[in-house]
């Protein structure tokens, strides 16, 4: 089994001596994501199961369960050879009995991407850690991630973690993103872990993702409890299909905001869209954080910047991957935040956008004929020169 480990300091108390001492501890974790194969139902072994039913269970319900057993080592190339008659037997069966993982359902899409069952559309990872804590599965969310062999989307939340640079540099590397929000830990013992990730950084950040041509399909991006202002939306230009994005700071200026934002082509959402209230969405307790980025890039599929004329975009029909990573929310709350939800209205350049080509310097015609001057007592006469042979 792959482990990865890491060590620590604890200390402890000897109660014989009175002594307080630290000893070191090694915590160790298997690198092999459990998440990817496992399903809140029971997968049985045909030969463990029994009929809950009166009789014997019928060779067709043995035969699901002979194909359910193994579907996990069954490519998509073929699965796609059984008709979907028969493969939708199978997926009821997965979705009856609880069954379904990530590695099944990537399997299942891939095989059936023509069809518009529910089931093949979305799903929905939840993956719980301790807060304050370090992404460890963020480099196996990227891995997995790129193993999908079909066109989808993917919607991640990550809150109450740690953000170091490196992962919002690994976070880039997922090109499927429709909606990244990310949500700093806002408990007291936690609140200034974010004072890395400042605009300075945002900058070189969203530079590097226009010039390498990352986050191409990104639509809504959300950053909570950041030390982040409303300047970095001009860097945002370099995410050119970023319609709606929310900044939450104690320090945010709701009326400098606005005004600073018109030239680079953002507004603020509540003088553009009246009948939407985002924010009243992100806090309502009833409803869940994969319904609320659904609901996000919803909004952003349908009010897509278009031409004067251009019919209004339809939902796209590519499968969606929603991931909720992080710890429970916390009661605690350092200050007031304010936070602002911004809509794109135009197109506008950005210093980040990309960078301009040093201009060659060309010489004029006179530059071209002017000679070189001799400093003065350094010239000498045709003769005297031909005399020194």
């Amino acid at each position: 089994m792959s482990l990865q480990c890491w060590r620590g300091k604890k200390r402890a108390y000897d109660e014989s001596s009175g002594q307080v001492y630290e000893e070191s501890t090694a915590s160790v974790r298997s690198m092999i994501p459990h998440w990817l194969t496992r399903s809140r139902g029971r997968i049985y072994r045909p030969g463990e199961y029994k009929s809950p039913g009166p009789g014997v269970a019928s060779l067709r319900d043995i035969a699901i369960r002979s194909a359910i057993l193994h579907i996990d080592i069954i490519p998509p190339e073929v699965l796609k050879c059984v008709p979907w008659v028969v493969g939708k037997t199978i997926a009821d069966y997965l979705t009856r009995t609880e069954a379904w993982s990530l590695k099944i359902w990537g399997t299942f899409a891939a095989a059936y991407s023509g069809e518009e069952d529910p089931v093949l559309k979305q799903y929905k990872i939840n993956l719980c850690t301790k807060a304050s804590g370090d992404m460890h599965e963020l480099d196996l969310i990227l891995k997995q991630l790129s193993t999908l062999s079909f066109n989808h989307i993917t919607n991640l939340s990550i809150h109450r973690l740690k953000f170091t640079k490196t992962d919002f540099i690994t976070l880039s590397n997922i090109q499927n993103l429709g909606v990244l929000a990310l949500s700093c830990d806002h408990s007291v013992a936690d609140a200034d872990h974010s004072g890395d990730i400042d605009d300075t950084f945002m900058k070189k950040w969203s530079r590097l993702v226009g010039e390498e041509s990352r986050l191409l399909k990104l639509k809504v991006f959300i950053l909570r409890r950041f030390t982040l202002t409303a300047y970095i939306l001009n860097y945002f230009s370099a995410l050119p299909a970023l319609l709606l994005c929310n900044i939450e700071n104690r320090t945010l200026d709701q009326k400098l905001a606005g005004g600073i934002t018109l030239q680079w082509g953002w507004d603020l959402l509540y003088r553009v869209e009246s009948n939407w209230d985002p924010e009243e969405i992100w806090h309502d307790q009833e409803m869940s954080t994969h319904a609320l980025l659904r609901e996000c890039y919803k909004y952003a599929i349908i009010h897509t910047l278009r031409a004067p004329g251009e019919p209004q975009p339809a939902m796209p029909k590519s499968p969606v991957l929603s991931i909720d990573y992080g710890a429970s929310c916390s009661q605690i709350i350092v200050g007031k935040p304010q936070s602002i939800w911004y809509k794109r209205i135009s197109l506008a350049q950005s210093i980040v956008a990309a960078k301009r080509a040093v201009p060659t310097p060309q010489k004029s015609q006179d530059h071209a004929k002017r000679t070189r001057s001799i400093r003065p007592g350094k010239q000498i006469d045709l003769g005297d020169f031909l005399g020194s042979f």
